[in-house]
C-alpha cells in the first residue's frame, strides 16, 4: 500500500459540512491522516464500535475524501485499508463557513490530538530526545494588524511544511526498501487567549 498522499483539490462544501459536524466521521477524518487504515483498526483506535466506524469510512468515501488503498485477506475475509484524498486541514474560509459550535468541536479534537501525540512521546521518551526538538510557546499582545501577520507565518509555515513533506517521500521512495523513516509529529497553533 501507498501512503503518500498527494493533496488533491478540496471537497465541496456540502461535503465538508457533512464531515465537520458529526463528531464520529470528523474524528475518523483526523485518524485516518497518517496511514493507510482499516474501519477495524479505526474502530479499536477510537474505541468505536466497528460497524459505526465501517458506515462513516463508507459516507467519507463516497464524499470523495478519501478513497480505498488496498485490501489484504485476513481470515477468510478481506480487509480494506483507506487514505486521504483531501489533507484534514481547514482553510480559513471553511472554517468561516462552520457553526460556532462545530468550530469549538473541531478545535477540541485536534486539541485531544495533540495531547495525545505529546502524551505517547514522553511516554516511548523521544519528546526531547532529539537536541533540536522544537516546543515554543509565546505569549503575546497583538494588534489586528499583528493577528494578521501572524496568521500569515503560520499559514506560510504550514505551506513550507507540506512540501517538506512532498520532498521528503520523494527522497524515501528514490531510496526505495531502506529508506530511513523517522516519525514525527508538527503542531501549529495560533489562538486568542482567554
Amino acid at each position: 500500500m501507498n501512503a503518500v498522499l498527494e493533496e488533491r483539490p478540496a471537497a465541496p462544501a456540502g461535503s465538508l459540512a457533512a464531515i465537520v459536524t458529526h463528531p464520529l466521521r470528523r474524528r475518523i477524518w483526523y485518524a485516518i491522516t497518517e496511514n493507510p487504515i482499516s474501519p477495524r483498526e479505526l474502530a479499536d483506535q477510537l474505541r468505536e464500535p466497528v460497524n459505526d466506524v465501517a458506515y462513516h469510512v463508507r459516507v467519507l468515501r463516497d464524499l470523495g475524501v478519501i478513497e480505498l488503498a488496498g485490501t489484504r485477506p485476513v481470515r477468510g475475509a478481506t480487509q480494506h485499508f483507506y487514505r486521504l484524498l483531501r489533507r484534514s486541514h481547514l482553510s480559513t474560509e471553511e472554517v468561516e463557513a462552520m457553526s460556532p459550535v462545530d468550530k469549538i468541536a473541531d478545535a477540541t479534537n485536534i486539541l485531544q490530538l495533540e495531547f495525545a501525540d505529546a502524551a505517547d512521546s514522553l511516554e516511548a521518551g523521544k519528546l526531547a530526545e532529539r537536541p533540536e526538538h522544537y516546543l515554543f510557546r509565546m505569549p503575546v499582545s497583538l494588534d489586528e494588524e499583528g493577528w494578521q501577520e501572524f496568521h500569515e507565518i503560520f499559514a506560510e509555515a504550514a505551506d513550507r511544511l507540506y512540501k517538506a513533506e512532498v520532498r521528503c517521500v520523494d527522497r524515501r521512495r528514490e531510496a526505495g526498501a531502506e529508506a530511513e523513516s523517522v516519525s514525527v509529529v508538527a503542531h501549529l497553533n495560533l489562538f486568542e487567549r482567554g
